[in-house]
């Protein structure tokens, strides 16, 4: 690490650049956040912008002043923003060359903000969500309907009542995220204006679009206009290329133009989404380039259906419990391309838009599936186990659409179900991943062309399809046994797989044997072991009369046991063989006892403390190999590899992987196949020198380790909660801050870190708060107050550098949380930790105490 404080002065401005003419490309932070759409419309409209370094921040706050910017774009009212740029506002608070004085002194000027009683504007306090509405239904015209009564009450009840808060939760005094922002102004988007209609004495408004008045809406303020029809060319069709236009069908510009255009093209913005609209009726806003920058669904959810096929007639469909015909009005879009014979097939997937009750468009997916056996990523083919009508599709130069579990054929796994739409024409495809299985007792088979299986008391059916695609494995043969079925995306049974009876080996440490008398015959011996198995539990397991026993090598210590008239070992041989501290692999019989051993790593204790004394295996972690010392050859480590720590080997452990890469090197011993490490013993080891932690302690609790309890420590590091053995807790409470050592997966040492601050702070200030924070530079600025509400700055300012490695913590809460660097705010008391618990220290850890 190096997170050196810095003792020297460096000055850093960082500009919010929330609202910009410039078109802007998509923000890297925003993707899956539950703002997202709402941002990309904005910024799709040139509304918004984000940081310089491309990240949009969604969860950070928003001043005064940047909401008065937004706004005033808002409202179309940009130009005169810029002619008022550094003339004085009339707010003390404010000077001439600040940044925002036009767009402060516009929304004043139109009565969308306004100051407080001291005369100041307070331009960099953050917006609360009761002001962001406030200012949004005054830039709606709501002002004069609304100041006269109760705020925020009557100002946050008019947005519910149109809808502009939709999908977003707050506290209204609470500031208001620039995602919440987002949304809420989204919204408000296309909201119909509250405009005047008389004046003098009798002043009296209505909403736009009412009364004889043309609706207005903000879109219309910025000069955007929109275009009403059906969708008819969108990016749903496997023949739409990006860069292409969407068409639209019937075109009217409001609902009294009676001259609808047919099939307009319109170009899409840049980050402008219209998936899973096909067919729909829309509205398209386009801005100043003529571009969509928002594809608004005007379709009523009444107006889509979900149909069946009607057997024996394809040109009619069923839904809401009646059939229907499909008109030849209609049009039908099947797998993702125009279908002109408006039949339906079996196996279809029929999705119905009505206009005016009648079926106007039919949108029909019909997908083929296979249970994965293989995947060649190389030549991008998956191999299906017969349960397809492919037995193998090959994507080589296709443009892919993954849905469900997997999102790429490096993620699909053996016995995933993928359902997928194919278009060698059109070189796509969309595929549809599912790892549903329900494991059970097969009890009932019932029906014929469509199969239905009960198992474990719940029915399963096959999916309804055309011949050549139907479920594997379901026999009659197979009533009564344990089965697996894997289920697609809704539900069907596709595969079912019936448990096999093959005996697998387990592997486990031998903790301990004993012998004792038959309690029915006292004349002959009964041999057990204790054994400790990968999953942490210890089982006692008796030796069958004869053992098949197989030495490290593989081979056989007496003869097959499966060689008719050749005795394998008795009991009594095998039990004086196997010592405690093996690895071994075992089977059991029919009865539960053991008949197969083959040894993996025999134990062998250190003859000495001294490495040399003993065969060392060397850890290369770059590499992830153990090479020996002595004998052998390099083994490569894998995450399969099985890691057992014998030291004591009356109370082994199982370690990960990442433990055993944490060691510049062990004693023990590995077996290994084509050249891979299968399972490795450590009898000793050695933690490299560079495995310093840092954490802040979670919690603490007393549980079971092997065969007894030990303390635990539960640790938070960079949001990630880990619990670890440890010999004491001592001295520790949560939310203390430790530097600690790992070895064998346990903690070996740890130190608590102190509280650090410069001694002019420590002797005349109270608490530390954050003055400053500078992202680029990664600088954090923090000066000492003398009370708690932040009044009276004295003394010299400390400059904190911080890193990737740099953790942050909130506690403000019962328990503490991880939090990023962005997550910080200034006037947040804080408390720093180093490494060496001085100031000139590494910045280890920093503590927030809003």
């Amino acid at each position: 690490m190096s997170k050196k404080i810095l003792a020297v002065a460096l000055a850093a401005a960082m500009i919010l650049g929330l609202a910009s003419v410039a078109f802007a490309a998509s923000f890297t932070d925003i993707e899956g956040h539950a703002r997202e759409g709402a941002i990309e419309r904005l910024k799709g409209l040139g509304l918004i912008d984000g940081y310089g370094d491309g990240t949009f921040r969604p969860d950070g706050s928003i001043t005064r002043a940047e909401v008065s910017k937004l706004i005033v774009f808002a409202m179309g009212l940009k130009d005169a923003a810029e002619m008022l740029e550094g003339v004085p506002v009339g707010f003390a608070d404010v000077a001439a060359n600040h940044w925002a004085t036009g767009y402060i002194s516009v929304a004043s000027t139109q009565g969308i903000v306004k100051g407080y009683p001291d005369g100041t504007f307070q331009p960099e306090n953050k917006v609360t969500y009761a002001e962001i509405l406030t200012m949004i239904l005054r830039a709606l015209g709501y002002g004069p309907a609304l100041d006269h009564l109760p705020w925020p009450n009557a100002y946050i009840a008019k947005a519910a009542e149109l809808k502009i808060n939709k999908g977003v939760s707050f506290n209204a005094n609470s500031p208001a995220t620039r995602g919440d922002v987002a949304a809420l102004l989204a919204n408000a988007m296309t909201v119909p204006k509250l405009v005047q209609v008389t004046y003098g004495d009798s002043v009296r408004y209505v909403v736009s679009g009412t009364e004889g008045t043309k609706a207005v809406t903000l879109l219309n303020d910025m000069g955007a206009v929109s275009k009403m029809g059906w969708l008819v060319v969108s990016p749903d069709l496997f023949s739409w290329d990006d860069g292409e236009p969407i068409v639209l069908d019937e075109v009217v510009e409001d609902e009294d133009d009676n001259t609808p255009e047919h099939d307009v093209p319109f170009y899409l913005a840049e980050g402008t989404e219209c998936v899973g609209l096909l067919g729909h009726y829309v509205r398209v806003w386009l801005n100043e380039d003529e571009e969509v920058f928002y594809v608004e669904d005007l379709t009523p959810a009444t107006a889509i259906k979900t149909a069946s096929r009607v057997s024996g007639d394809s040109r009619k469909v069923k839904y809401d419990g009646k059939v229907k015909s499909i008109p030849d009005t209609a049009v039908m879009f099947r797998n993702h391309a125009v279908d002109t014979s408006k039949t339906t097939q079996p196996g279809d997937e029929i999705t119905v838009i009505l206009d005016d009750g009648a079926i106007k468009y039919l949108v029909v997916k019909n997908y083929k599936w296979g249970v994965v056996d293989t995947v060649n990523t190389t030549y991008e083919r998956i191999v299906f186990d017969g349960s397809s009508n492919d037995s193998a599709i090959t994507l080589k130069g296709f443009d892919v659409t993954w849905l469900g579990a997997a999102s790429s054929l490096e993620d699909l796994e053996e016995n995933d179900v993928v359902q997928y739409i194919k278009d060698d024409t059109e070189k796509k495809a969309v595929l549809v991943v599912t790892r549903n299985s329900v494991v059970g007792k097969f009890e009932k088979l019932s029906g014929d062309s469509v199969k239905t299986v009960t198992v474990d008391g719940s029915e399963y059916r096959e999916p309804e399809v055309a011949s050549g695609n139907k479920s594997v494995g379901i026999s009659a043969s197979n009533l009564g046994k344990e089965v697996t079925l894997l289920l697609n995306k809704d539900g069907k049974v596709v595969k079912m797989i019936a448990a096999t009876t093959t005996s697998t080996s387990t592997l486990a440490v031998v903790t301990g044997k004993s012998k004792s008398e038959d309690e029915w015959d006292p004349a002959v011996e009964v041999y057990k072991l204790r054994l400790f198995g990968t999953d942490g539990k210890t089982v006692v397991l008796e030796l069958a009369p004869n053992v098949a026993e197989y030495d490290v090598d593989g081979k056989q210590t007496d003869a097959d046991p499966n060689a008719e008239g050749i005795q394998n070992p008795e009991a009594s041989a095998v039990y004086q063989e196997i010592k405690i501290g093996d690895i071994i692999a075992y089977k059991t019989n029919s009865r539960g006892k053991i008949n197969y051993v083959a040894y993996k790593v025999r134990y062998t204790p250190p003859t000495s403390e001294d490495p040399a004394a003993n065969e060392r295996l060397d850890i290369d972690r770059d590499y992830a190999l153990i090479e020996r010392t002595v004998s052998g050859p390099s083994v490569k480590i894998t995450a399969d590899t099985v890691v057992f720590d014998i030291t004591d080997p009356t109370d082994p452990d199982v370690l990960d992987v990442e433990d055993l890469l944490a060691n510049e090197w062990i004693t023990g011993g590995v077996a290994h196949s084509a050249g891979k490490a299968t399972v490795v013993g450590i009898t000793k080891a050695q933690l490299a020198a560079d495995t310093n932690l840092y954490a802040m302690v979670y919690g603490m609790y007393q549980g079971p380790k092997g065969s007894s309890y030990s303390w635990f420590l539960r640790l938070l590091a960079e949001g990630v909660v880990s619990d670890y053995a440890t010999d004491s807790v001592s001295g520790l409470k949560t939310k203390d801050v430790i530097k600690f050592t790992l070895r064998g997966g346990e903690i070996d040492s740890f130190e608590k870190l102190s509280e650090v601050r410069p001694d002019t702070i420590n002797t005349v200030y109270e608490d530390l708060r954050i003055t400053e924070i500078d992202l680029e530079n990664k600088l954090i600025t923090v000066q000492g107050f003398r009370r708690s509400d932040g009044s009276d700055v004295e003394g010299t300012e400390w400059f904190l550098l911080v890193d990737d490695d740099t953790l942050f913590y909130d506690v403000t809460g019962s328990s503490p949380k991880s939090i990023e660097l962005v997550d910080l705010s200034v006037m947040a008391k804080v408390r720093v930790y180093t490494d060496d618990g001085t100031v000139d220290g590494d910045v280890v850890a920093v503590v927030v105490l809003q």
